[in-house]
């Protein structure tokens, strides 16, 4: 029973710390930080996550769309970055199709899709993994991004 409740306490607090839209700078190291892939000059990739089309890095972690952000505004910042990595554009990426790419606050290139910035989710540690789907945070939800 004490584990089942120090677990959901440390979710609920992994979950409180992406909360807020402080201007923070977005000096992180997506895509996937936890995978300490670099930037990408590559846009994303489809492939199929939790059983229809979705979009992933071209090392095959998913990505995300989060709901709280506007058209081609990211409003992930600071802690909601840290949990949620911008997927990141390399410099001198360039636009193609339906991907863009769009200024971070503080600096950096993001790819948006569509115009919805994208992001990937430390808590997916492997290529594949959708532990971010439906995820409510930083006051709005994050889904997988489908083409």
């Amino acid at each position: 029973m004490n584990n089942r409740i120090t677990a959901a306490l440390a979710l609920t607090l992994l979950l409180a710390g992406c909360g807020g839209y402080g201007g923070g700078s977005s000096k992180y190291m997506p895509p996937g930080a936890s995978n300490g892939a670099p930037a990408s000059a590559t846009p994303a990739i489809t492939q199929t996550i939790l059983g229809s089309p979705g979009l992933a890095t071209p090392n095959g972690f998913t990505l995300y769309e989060f709901s709280g952000d506007g058209t081609d505004v990211s409003n992930c910042t600071a802690s909601c970055a840290a949990v949620w990595p911008p997927f990141m554009a390399s410099a001198g990426a360039q636009p193609t199709g339906n991907f863009t790419v769009i200024m971070r606050m503080g600096g950096g290139q993001q790819w948006a899709y569509k115009g919805h910035p994208l992001y990937t989710f430390t808590g997916d540690t492997a290529a594949g993994m959708a532990n971010g789907q439906n995820v409510a945070a930083s006051g709005g939800t994050f889904t997988v991004a489908r083409p």
